[in-house]
């Protein structure tokens, strides 16, 4: 019995070496991806030793990554091939840690609309069709120098830490529950397999890290809302449509939520939500915000104006949004509404004051106000 017994832990203790060495993370180079190896490494892998054996043994050889390679409609990708792999989207993951500092940026200074207006910036500035340079973190793009830079940078890191977290425990658990699909099957089936990873997540996290903030999933659905709102608002399709995702998952994440951060988070997402759903609200809201001083509110104005066909309204917010609030990327639009002769002065004033403002959009990095340039000469 004795022999039984040493060989018996002699087994066990190689199988939880093996399971030591699961979920390998591979640096690609990416910035930012120290987060997932932080968290992967210090909150998911000390605790794989107390799941059973199945899905200890499933986890045994899956390998993250952050990648360049996915498309842009991905958060993130689990494969169950011969090679099981984990590949989080490195331009979500980028755009992702940009929203969250913004978010918290916008909760220092009590700007509630601080994200939004940051966003618009960052997704214009990483569009194909922007040439310039990189665009600036949240920090620097605002101004912001908080009281104590450590404590800020710290409350930062963990809110990022929460969302990566969130993210790879659904992941993971695709992996764990053995819950794939093809991309054939059907959306019930679908469906069922995302919602037995989130399941496995929920309860991974209730058992093993009961103490993380509530926010995790929040602030992705957040930074997809921001993303889906400024691909409707600028009528651009480089991005895809994900408003039904974010209502989905917003109401899922928030019908239980206790923690007072989490609430506030709800509160707001959902206003913006409900101010969305038709144009009639979304141009109200606009208004109210321009009404009250806020001179950002005019670009986003103007875009519901100009897909209205209220041209020469709209002109006039993007010139107000240009001047006052520097969005750049209203150069381009003021471009055509001198063109079209909705701005004074009228022709042939207007073909010069045209073409001084998309050269203007050039110097900003707007490359189609170039085809524009060589179509006016």
């Amino acid at each position: 019995m004795r022999e039984l017994l040493k060989s018996g832990a002699i087994l066990g203790t190689v199988f939880f070496l093996q399971t030591a060495q699961a979920l390998t993370f591979t640096p690609q180079g990416v910035a930012g991806e120290q987060h997932v190896a932080h968290v992967l490494n210090d909150q998911i892998k000390p605790n794989l030793i107390h799941l059973p054996p199945d899905e200890q043994k499933r986890l045994e050889h899956v390998e993250i990554t952050v990648s360049t390679q996915l498309r842009l409609s991905g958060m993130a990708l689990s494969l169950a091939e011969d090679k099981p792999e984990i590949m989080i989207n490195a331009e979500y993951f980028q755009g992702l840690e940009n929203y969250v500092e913004a978010y918290l940026i916008g909760r220092y200074t009590q700007q509630p609309h601080l994200p939004e207006q940051y966003m618009n910036y960052y997704f214009w500035h990483t569009h194909p069709v922007f040439d310039g340079p990189v665009p600036k973190a949240p920090m620097t793009w605002a101004g912001f120098q908080p009281a104590d830079r450590i404590d800020f940078l710290e409350a930062r890191d963990q809110l990022l830490a929460n969302a990566v977290l969130d993210l790879l425990l659904h992941e993971i658990g695709h992996h764990a529950k053995d819950a794939f699909y093809h991309y054939r099957a059907s959306q019930y089936m679908k469906q069922e397999k995302e919602e037995q990873a989130d399941r496995w997540a929920r309860q991974f996290r209730a058992n093993y890290l009961p103490d993380e903030s509530e926010l995790g999933r929040l602030l992705s659905i957040g930074f997809i809302f921001e993303r889906d709102r400024w691909s409707r608002l600028a009528d651009d399709g480089y991005h895809p449509r994900l408003l039904e995702w974010v209502v989905d998952n917003a109401y899922a994440q928030c019908e239980d939520a206790e923690q007072i951060d989490t609430l506030a988070f709800c509160s707001e997402l959902n206003a913006n939500v409900d101010n969305y759903s038709s144009t009639e609200k979304a141009e109200n809201a606009y208004r109210a915000r321009v009404e009250a001083g806020e001179a950002y509110a005019s670009f986003p104005l103007a875009l519901i104006l100009l897909q209205e066909q209220n041209i020469r309204a709209a002109c006039r917010h993007f010139e107000s949004s240009l001047r006052v609030a520097n969005v750049s990327r209203a150069a381009f639009y003021m471009g055509q509404c001198y063109e079209e002769g909705m701005l004074k002065p009228t022709p042939p004033d207007s073909r010069v004051l045209a073409l001084l403002a998309y050269q203007d959009a050039v110097q900003y990095g707007y490359s189609d106000a170039q085809e524009s340039i060589e179509q006016l000469r």
